[in-house]
């Protein structure tokens, strides 16, 4: 957020258009961004976020650094379950202004069924997509290619209200217009303005 305001005060950047995105912890923090700050114009994400799961699923290696997460954030009151309920974006859904774009791998999906039943719920603007048989990292060529297509047509369409021609693409642009509406009268009847995960 300091850097945001580094670069918005030297007339560098719109502090009103602004998008961020991330794989792996890359996608924690832009999502924690969204539950402490209302900075963020548009998201893209490719992982799950901070959230419950981060303490149930940690091996005994892992829980170190759990736990070592839990220290530094310097409230000796939350620590275990607790602690990461309170960073858990699903569990702050009223706080996401910003509409978030999802490339998830099929076996990692499920760690995101809060977050895009709730956004869902609240009727907040999110479109998500399923890979089969992915990694953690992408690696598939006509997967990657697909995401940074898609990502460029989410960011340009939210923060220059640009549209590609291209004919293939006018349902996804259908789709994204009903969403812009959507965020613009919410609130709206959940099951007629969330995308569903497709396939990709």
């Amino acid at each position: 957020v300091g850097a945001l305001d580094v670069v918005a005060a030297r007339g560098s950047i719109d502090a009103r258009r602004v998008g961020i995105g991330g794989v792996s912890h890359g996608t924690f923090v832009p999502l924690y961004m969204l539950q402490k700050h209302d900075r963020i114009a548009a998201i893209s994400i490719s992982s799950p976020h901070w959230g419950p799961l981060q303490y149930y699923w940690s091996t005994g290696k892992a829980r170190g650094a759990t736990a070592a997460i839990e220290a530094r954030a310097g409230n000796s009151q939350r620590r275990g379950p607790d602690f990461w309920d309170g960073i858990d974006i699903a569990a702050h859904i009223d706080t996401v202004e910003a509409p978030i774009l999802m490339h998830l791998a099929a076996h990692e999906t499920y760690a995101l069924l809060p977050l895009i039943r709730n956004l869902a719920d609240a009727g907040k603007p999110y479109d998500a997509y399923v890979f089969p048989e992915e990694t953690h990292i992408k690696w598939q060529a006509a997967h990657l290619h697909a995401i940074a297509s898609r990502n460029l047509d989410w960011f340009r369409f939210w923060l220059q209200d640009w549209e590609d021609p291209n004919p293939a693409k006018a349902e996804q642009y259908r789709r994204w217009r009903q969403l812009r509406s959507t965020a613009a009268t919410r609130p709206p009847p959940p099951d007629t303005t969330a995308s569903e995960p497709r396939s990709p």
